[in-house]
């Protein structure tokens, strides 16, 4: 049975919710997880989500800020919050599907404007909470899980549009990428996008003064970065079928500046 997965920072859910509602309709995923959704928990209006086959929720709000939510077709059994480095944000939830699968949805602080924490604390806030989920995943290593994401770090060379352009630039500092790569080793996660693209141009976020979907992926002006992000426990990457990333959804009319990113597993 192939079991999907999908991931998308919203960019506020309430007046996206049509290009939310499109992407179900037209993509079926088991699984929608949000970001940045932006919304108090009572004004997600539920009703719309069952309407198209997604009966179970998980939603952590922090009023009209930040926010995650996990929409599923199947049973959510166990659910689960963290306040990651005591900033008393809604940027972590995790959930239990029926099916076993433990689903982590992470929303990682933007991290300022310059990549030195010394000068600014935003920088300092991203470092602290990606210390902490490095720690967590550590302390207990996950097996049967997923996590998912808006990490606000594109790691690798290929995973921006410029690399000797953005290379000390906050989302792509050397600094960042190794703290990034420190969560995923410390919880033996495998970056499923990456498995099944190890190498080529793969880009998630586009500013909204920058997208043009004529620009074809690569070229020197298709000016995005991958810091969206799937990555599974090694018992579930034997699993894994595809995984990918839809630019198509990056230019319908009033969406995110972010596309979300997919990937299937025979569960």
């Amino acid at each position: 049975m192939s079991f999907t997965i999908a991931s998308w920072n919203i960019n506020s859910l309430l007046p996206r919710l049509s290009v939310v509602a499109r992407l179900l309709r037209e993509e079926h995923p088991e699984v929608l997880c949000l970001q940045k959704c932006k919304a108090a928990k009572g004004d997600v209006p539920l009703s719309v989500f069952e309407d198209l086959g997604y009966p179970h929720s998980a939603i952590r709000d922090q009023g009209q800020v930040n926010g995650v939510a996990i929409f599923s077709r199947m049973p959510i059994v166990e659910t689960a919050e963290a306040d990651i480095a005591g900033q008393g944000e809604a940027r972590y939830l995790f959930a239990r599907l029926a099916n076993g699968i433990g689903i982590h949805n992470m929303y990682v602080p933007a991290g300022g404007s310059i990549p030195d924490a010394s000068n600014d604390p935003g920088f300092g806030k991203k470092k602290a909470f990606l210390a902490d989920a490095r720690d967590r995943f550590r302390a207990d290593r996950p097996t049967n899980a997923i996590l998912v994401g808006d990490l606000n770090i594109a790691p690798d060379q290929d995973d921006v549009y410029d690399h000797a352009l953005l290379k000390n630039q906050v989302t792509h500092s050397p600094d960042e990428s190794d703290m990034l790569a420190a969560v995923r080793e410390a919880g033996d996660w495998v970056d499923v996008l990456r498995k099944v693209q190890p190498t080529g141009a793969m880009y998630s976020w586009w500013s909204y003064r920058w997208w043009n979907a004529k620009v074809p992926v690569g070229h020197k002006n298709d000016k995005g970065r991958r810091i969206d992000h799937i990555w599974a426990s090694p018992d579930l990457v034997v699993r894994l079928q595809s995984a990918w990333v839809d630019r198509t959804a990056r230019d319908w009319k009033g969406t995110s500046d972010h596309a979300p990113v997919f990937a299937s597993f025979d569960i």
